[in-house]
C-alpha cells in the first residue's frame, strides 16, 4: 500500500513552550519516495477528533487509495499526511516530560499553529494540498489560516462533521455539548477507566462499552496499537505492569477547555471561504438527532462550496464507517479542479 511511511517531530513556535508537534508521511507505492512526481499530484492532510489517536484514520486512508488506483486512470495522490495533537498517540511520547508542567494542554489554534510549521517546512512535495479535518481537527484547520489569508497553502479543505449548523447559507455555530455538560464531559474524563492489566483486556473492555463498541474493528485495533502504551509512565511511576491510554487523563480534560477558540474558527470559515473552497462531510446520525436540515448552499455567497453526509453514522465517523467516510471524501476530491496536467475521475469502484 505504501512505500514509504516516515515520522517527523517538528518544534512549534516559541509561544508552545518546546512542544514538539508529530507528523507522519505516507507515500503510496505507485509514488517514489525521494518525492519524483509527486509535485504534480495532490498532497491530503489529516487532522483527527480529540480523543482518538491520528492513526484510527488509516483505514479510511487505505480505502481512498484503493478507490485511487482502481479507477482506471493515472492515480493523483501523491502522499497523505497524520497532523497529531502533541497530546495524542505519538505526541503524548515525545512531549510526556513537558505535557507534565502543561495542565492546560494544547488548544485548537495552538494546535493550528503547529500546522503552519509543516506547511511552512518545504516537506510537502505535492503542489496541491487538500487539508480535512474531524471535529476538533476541522477547528484547526481553519484556524491554521488565520492571519495567513493572503498566502493560503491549502487547494481547498474537508470538514468532517465539524461544529456547524448545515444550513450553509450563513455559518452558524453550534457546540457540540452546552456548557453544562462540556464542564460534566471535563470531569468525567479525569475519572474515567485508563489502566488494564493487557491490550487484550483493555480491548475487551472498550469492545463492549460505547463508543468505542460501534467501531469498525480495524479502527479499534489501531486505537489499541497507537492509543495504549506500556506501564510504568511519568504520571504512574509506580505502576509497572499492564498498559495504559498514550492521552493522559489531565489532558484529554484539558482538550474540552477551548469552546470558544473552535466557535471562532467556524464563524471564520465566511472570510476563508472566499479564498479557498470548503467542502463538509456531515454524520447522518448527527442531522437526524439535531433535525438541522442539510441542503446545497443556494446563496451564491455562501462560504460552503458543497455538502455531504454519511448515512447511518454518529459524530465519530471516521471510526465508525471509515468506508463509507472514504468513498464520500474520495467524490469530493473527484469534483475538484487543479490547475495541472493529472486528470480528474469519478469514482467508480464499491468498497
Amino acid at each position: 500500500m505504501f512505500s514509504s511511511i516516515q515520522h517527523f517531530f517538528l518544534p512549534g513556535q516559541p509561544e508552545e513552550g518546546g512542544i514538539l508537534f508529530p507528523f507522519c508521511r505516507y507515500i503510496p507505492n505507485y509514488c517514489y519516495p525521494d518525492g519524483t512526481g509527486r509535485r504534480k499530484k495532490i498532497a491530503l492532510v489529516f487532522l483527527h477528533s480529540v480523543g482518538t489517536p491520528a492513526e484510527t484514520w488509516l483505514p479510511v486512508i487505505e480505502n481512498i487509495c484503493q478507490l485511487d488506483v482502481s479507477s482506471g486512470k493515472t492515480p493523483i495522490i501523491g502522499e497523505l499526511w497524520l497532523a497529531e495533537l502533541p497530546t495524542h498517540g505519538h505526541g503524548a511520547l515525545v512531549n510526556e516530560e513537558s505535557l507534565l508542567h502543561r495542565p492546560q494542554g494544547v488548544s485548537v489554534a495552538g494546535w493550528a499553529r503547529g500546522l503552519q510549521v509543516l506547511l511552512g517546512s518545504n516537506l510537502i512535495s505535492s503542489k496541491h494540498v487538500i487539508g480535512i479535518g474531524h471535529s476538533a481537527g476541522a477547528c484547526s484547520l481553519s484556524m491554521s489560516t488565520i492571519g495567513v489569508l493572503h498566502k493560503v497553502q491549502y487547494s481547498s479543505l474537508i470538514l468532517v462533521d465539524p461544529p456547524i449548523q448545515p444550513t450553509f447559507d450563513e455559518i452558524i455555530s453550534r457546540p457540540f455539548v452546552p456548557p453544562e455538560q462540556l464542564e460534566q464531559i471535563r470531569k468525567a474524563a479525569k475519572l474515567r477507566k485508563d489502566i488494564w492489566p493487557s491490550r487484550e483486556s483493555a480491548r475487551a473492555w472498550l469492545a463492549s462499552r460505547s463508543p468505542w463498541k460501534h467501531w469498525d474493528p480495524k479502527v479499534l485495533d489501531l486505537h489499541i496499537e497507537y492509543g495504549l502504551r506500556n506501564l510504568p509512565t511519568r504520571t504512574y511511576p509506580e505502576k509497572t505492569e499492564g498498559v495504559t491510554l498514550t492521552l493522559t487523563r489531565e489532558q484529554e480534560s484539558a482538550g474540552f477547555l477551548y469552546p470558544d477558540e473552535a466557535i471562532e474558527s467556524m464563524h471564520w470559515l465566511a472570510r476563508l471561504g472566499s479564498k479557498v473552497p470548503i467542502h463538509c462531510i456531515f454524520a447522518g446520525k448527527e442531522i437526524n438527532r439535531t433535525k438541522f436540515p442539510v441542503r446545497k448552499p443556494t446563496d451564491k455567497r455562501s462560504p460552503i462550496a458543497s455538502i455531504s453526509k454519511v448515512d447511518d453514522a454518529g459524530h465519530l465517523v471516521v471510526q465508525e464507517k471509515p468506508r463509507e467516510l472514504a468513498r464520500t471524501i474520495w467524490s469530493v476530491v473527484c469534483s475538484m479542479e487543479f490547475p495541472t496536467n493529472f486528470e480528474m475521475v469519478q469514482p467508480q469502484s464499491k468498497l
